[in-house]
């Protein structure tokens, strides 16, 4: 039996290196999660809520990218991509709701 989980993601506050926005995607890389709108300044603050499905968590991988400004097709500035079950169990581990191995 395979189960199907929604995740939210709440984007708080961050420092950037530069202008841009911050896209949490899942399996599937042409629907965002979670797409921040582009900061004006290098102190972000959106406070934005974003959520997906995870279908499988066994497979399902995560990416997290920082575009900058662009048109349609903004440049990539950075990017981070792992499976989803291990950033939810570091992410649990960090909160203190999950026990760490």
């Amino acid at each position: 039996m395979i189960a199907s989980s929604l995740v939210t993601f709440d984007l708080a506050s961050g420092q950037l290196a530069r202008k841009g926005r911050v896209q949490i995607l899942l399996e599937d890389p042409s629907w965002s999660a979670l797409c921040a709108a582009t900061a004006r300044t290098d102190s972000a603050t959106p406070e934005q809520f974003g959520e997906g499905s995870l279908q499988e968590l066994e497979f399902e991988r995560l990416w997290i990218k920082f575009d900058g400004q662009g048109n349609d097709f903004p440049e990539i500035l950075a990017d981070f991509k792992c499976q989803a079950k291990q950033f939810l169990e570091n992410a649990l581990v960090s909160f203190g709701h999950y026990p760490s191995t």
